[in-house]
């Protein structure tokens, strides 16, 4: 009985079957197999509560593959095929499970990757940069949205003594950060007076 095909039975029908597997497999979550077989009102059900929570659909499934699943007039829709139906949706939901673990692996939060609350902005970056550079009292003007995401950053230090004590000198960068924003990699010096 290897590579024969079972006969259906008066209780059994094998209309649909591929198209009963198939909706099930692939939209089952939103039971549009059940539509198919005009079980509008457990199709509602499952579309409403996503296949209840995906565990419907499981056993919808399972109950297609078993040759077991009736339609709207009681009959059981006969697996026509069970080496090869059971072969695809074994490959589709172990395709499905890694593809998702997949995306939450490259989707997981990691400090060389993603952007986090409590890390600095890029423009805490350029501040402590420059005042690391001419020391903790001075005025720093950042703006950006210059091209290749440059900053132009004026930096004012206060002088003290001598013939311009109470003045400024100002200092006029061009600054690059890295591709996370978390530390200057380039700063040009533009203008000083």
């Amino acid at each position: 009985m290897d590579d024969v095909e079972a006969k259906p039975t008066s209780e059994q029908t094998t209309s649909h079957f591929y198209l009963t597997f198939f909706l099930c497999l692939f939209l089952g979550m939103f039971g549009v197999h059940r539509f198919c077989n005009k079980k509008i009102g457990t199709g509602v059900l499952q579309l409403v509560t996503c296949g209840g929570l995906g565990i419907w659909w499981f056993v919808d499934l399972l109950m297609v593959l078993l040759g077991k699943f009736k339609d709207k007039n009681g009959l059981a829709i006969q697996n026509i095929n069970p080496k090869m139906s059971w072969a695809v949706a074994a490959v589709v939901i172990i395709i499905g499970i890694a593809g998702g673990s997949g995306n939450s692996r490259t989707s997981s939060p990691s400090p060389t990757n993603t952007r986090h609350s409590y890390k600095k902005s890029d423009r805490q970056v350029i501040r402590d940069w420059a005042m690391d550079r001419h020391g903790r009292n001075v005025n720093v003007d950042i703006q950006s949205g210059f091209y290749g995401g440059a900053y132009q950053v004026t930096v004012r230090v206060p002088i003290h003594g001598g013939p311009y004590d109470g003045g400024y000198d100002r200092y006029t960068y061009t600054i690059l950060l890295d591709k996370f924003g978390q530390q200057v990699t380039s700063a040009e010096l533009v203008e000083h007076n």
